[in-house]
């Protein structure tokens, strides 16, 4: 929480960029780092619940590097976690519709790098067909469609004059 609090606090300057590059690497710790899969799992919900905040208030994202640096942060998500993990903790179904709605808002910046998101959301959808029956839903069926279709008209209506 703390580094999501000097992230908020330092919003709109140069300190931004650099307290979401802590922020990434905070959140790519091991699962060794923790004693107990309990505390693991307060942690990623912590993340989770952060994370959710920032992208529905948005405030500092429009700025190229911070949105760089937060999108690296959702891929780190899915890369240090498994889909079960993340669909156990109760702010999942927030944490992807925030996804999804970010995705969607960001998609028509053309000068922006999209990499990280797209593999936010390529991790995703391969890790769907490795849930487990009792797992709760991921959510993926509805939200990917529409991230998809968002990419493919943004690239669509950079190409009209």
């Amino acid at each position: 929480q703390l580094l999501w609090d000097v992230y908020g606090a330092s919003i709109g300057s140069p300190r931004a960029a650099a307290a979401l590059e802590c922020l990434s690497l905070a959140v790519s710790l091991p699962r060794s780092f923790f004693d107990a899969p309990e505390a693991r799992a307060v942690w990623v919900e912590t993340q989770l619940v952060c994370s959710c905040k920032a992208m529905a208030d948005g405030k500092g994202l429009q700025d190229d590097a911070c949105y760089v640096k937060f999108s690296r942060i959702l891929a780190c998500f899915k890369a240090n976690n498994s889909l079960s993990a993340l669909v156990a903790c109760p702010s999942y179904p927030q944490w992807i519709s925030q996804c999804t709605a970010f995705s969607i808002a960001v998609f028509p910046r053309l000068d922006a790098d999209h990499g990280n998101l797209f593999s936010l959301w390529a991790s995703l959808t391969v890790s769907k067909n490795r849930l487990d029956p009792g797992d709760n839903p991921s959510g993926l069926d509805e939200c990917v469609p529409k991230v998809t279709v968002a990419y493919i008209e943004s690239r669509l209506q950079a190409g009209k004059w």
